[in-house]
């Protein structure tokens, strides 16, 4: 499941980002068909490192009794080596097997920091993907991996996100009536699509703002393409309001 679930987000945060464009019925639609995972040629294999930090990892991350969970992993490798998908892969199986051990276990599992606030809005699309293809896997095996969605946050004060769900609200409000509003939703693509998220201008003023939706008094993910498996009322596993990431 950790190496379908990695296969599949490479694939998935790799599609070209889908333009949202309105029809003449004023309607929002994505330009182009929805895009079905293919495996391209060379895609789908680990590097000799990577499997080697996996596999050294691995006892503990299956194991929570080992005493030697103390001690830490360092990855020391250049930029663009694959740092990412190692610990994307360690945090797989590790977020698998604690639901294989205990279905009912939903609690914080993995903890990811980043020095640079760009880093970590770049990094949590690719994170976001991994969770998407994780809950697709988990909605197949509810036997074996529980009820309790799988689901991703991020947290950096409220210059950069909402602290709460009515100042979530008041942003999505001001999002629509003013085209210089900062977007404090982050997300600009669908994690599992590749369909654009947030907003476009209207020809009479204000603009469109798609991605991002109300529900009752918070705001959720939801792609804009009907035919998204992350269209539907849920909305995405992805969280960027701190009082929504405390719950």
């Amino acid at each position: 499941w950790a190496n379908e679930a990695m296969l599949y987000q490479q694939i998935r945060s790799n599609f070209p980002l889908r333009e949202v464009k309105a029809g003449k019925d004023d309607i929002l639609r994505p330009v182009g068909p929805h895009p079905e995972p293919t495996i391209p040629h060379g895609k789908g294999t680990w590097r000799p490192f990577q499997i080697a930090f996996i596999l050294a990892s691995l006892p503990e991350l299956v194991d929570p009794t080992r005493p030697t969970r103390s001690l830490v992993d360092l990855i020391y490798f250049p930029t663009g080596g694959g740092k990412t998908e190692a610990y994307l892969g360690a945090s797989s199986i590790s977020l698998l097997a604690r639901r294989l051990r205990d279905p009912n276990d939903a609690g914080t599992d993995t903890l990811m920091r980043y020095t640079l606030r760009l880093l970590t809005a770049q990094q949590f699309l690719r994170a976001a993907s991994l969770v998407c293809v994780l809950e697709e896997i988990r909605d197949r095996n509810e036997d074996a991996l529980g009820t309790s969605p799988f689901g991703i946050g991020i947290w950096l004060g409220r210059t950069s996100t909402p602290n709460n769900w009515k100042k979530a609200v008041e942003v999505l409000g001001k999002l629509r009536r003013n085209p210089q509003e900062q977007n404090l939703f982050l997300l600009l693509r669908c994690p599992w699509c590749g369909a654009q998220m947030g907003t476009k201008p209207k020809a009479k003023g204000g603009q469109h703002v798609f991605g991002y939706e109300l529900l009752g008094t918070k705001v959720i993910f939801r792609c804009v393409d009907t035919q998204c498996r992350y269209s539907r009322r849920s909305g995405m596993p992805v969280h960027v309001v701190d009082e929504d990431i405390y719950d």
